[in-house]
């Protein structure tokens, strides 16, 4: 498990998305492999998704935390293809949210010209966190009661 301290927050109710963190999604294969992914579109897709950032007000409200990895496919028109959650913050409305974030910010900057891939995936962690909360990422949640 992945423990992240959020000491140093300095607002309650404050998503920190770890926007540098945005990467290809793994496991492409044939030609799109060999076309890398260019750093300033990702970075302008990121600071998207940083632009629509929100803390669901009940789990605000139950002072809930969490982390997460979302992927998602981006068309080179910028528009959301497809979003799912790769790991699960074990709590609904954060997961949900992380979804709803994604389409909020849709549609994304296009690829730039001269960029060939018919879509792109990518995965971006997200951290739900309030100032003197631990989060964790967990490997995986445990069953419902």
């Amino acid at each position: 498990m992945l423990r992240a301290v959020m000491a140093s927050l300095t607002a309650p109710g404050m998503i920190l998305g770890l926007m540098v963190s945005i990467v290809p999604l793994s496991g492409l294969s044939g030609p799109a492999r060999a076309e890398p992914i260019p750093r300033p579109w990702a970075g302008a897709i990121a600071a998207r998704v940083n632009g629509f950032k929100d803390y669901p007000y009940m789990a605000r409200m139950r002072q809930k935390v969490g982390a997460l990895i979302v992927g998602f496919q981006v068309g080179p028109d910028g528009q959301l293809l497809k979003s799912w959650i790769e790991r699960s913050s074990c709590d609904k409305a954060l997961d949900h949210e992380a979804l709803d974030l994604l389409q909020r910010a849709s549609p994304f900057p296009p690829a730039p010209p001269g960029y060939k891939r018919a879509s792109t995936s990518f995965r971006l962690p997200l951290v739900f966190a309030m100032r003197g909360r631990e989060v964790w990422l967990r490997g995986s949640c445990p069953p419902s009661s």
